[in-house]
């Protein structure tokens, strides 16, 4: 047979609960996770108009007032610089969310942030499992992610 080197022997099973899996909390601290992914989606949707308005500007330069290609030069480069601000910020929302969320592979999911394809998955993901986290600990979400509670409901 396949010994295995971690000693563990597969899914543990809780008593009394009908033989099912115990359920293990997707995070320990659901409002930091809550925080960190409205900021998240805020940033992702900044990164994503800069760069779709960024490649309309670049795609009319040459019928308009760019035709120079000097100028559409220094719009591509001003257009580069744009958008690594918002990616940056998105890659760091990314790594608190996947931080909250106690994935192993934080440093990943930000990394994706910085390339296109890329990050449109790692957004769905995180979104999905903080989502369910949130909600799991009883934090309504909206179309735009989890929502404010005020002061005297987090409290409680």
């Amino acid at each position: 047979g396949c010994a295995r080197r971690s000693g563990r022997r597969g899914p543990r099973f809780g008593r009394g609960n009908g033989g099912q899996m115990a359920k293990r909390k997707m995070t320990d601290e659901p409002e930091r996770l809550a925080s960190w992914q409205r900021y998240l989606v805020l940033w992702f949707s900044v990164q994503i108009v800069v760069a779709l308005g960024g490649a309309v500007i670049l795609s009319l330069a040459p019928r308009g007032a760019f035709a120079d290609p000097a100028l559409v030069r220094v719009a591509a480069c001003l257009w580069s610089l744009a958008t690594i601000v918002p990616s940056a910020a998105a890659a760091v929302c990314a790594y608190r969310v996947a931080s909250a969320l106690r994935s192993s592979m934080a440093i990943v999911w930000a990394l994706f942030m910085f390339f296109m394809p890329l990050n449109v998955l790692a957004f769905l993901v995180l979104c999905a499992r903080g989502t369910r986290a949130c909600r799991e600990a009883g934090i309504p979400v909206g179309l735009w992610g989890p929502e404010r509670r005020p002061a005297s409901e987090a409290s409680r």
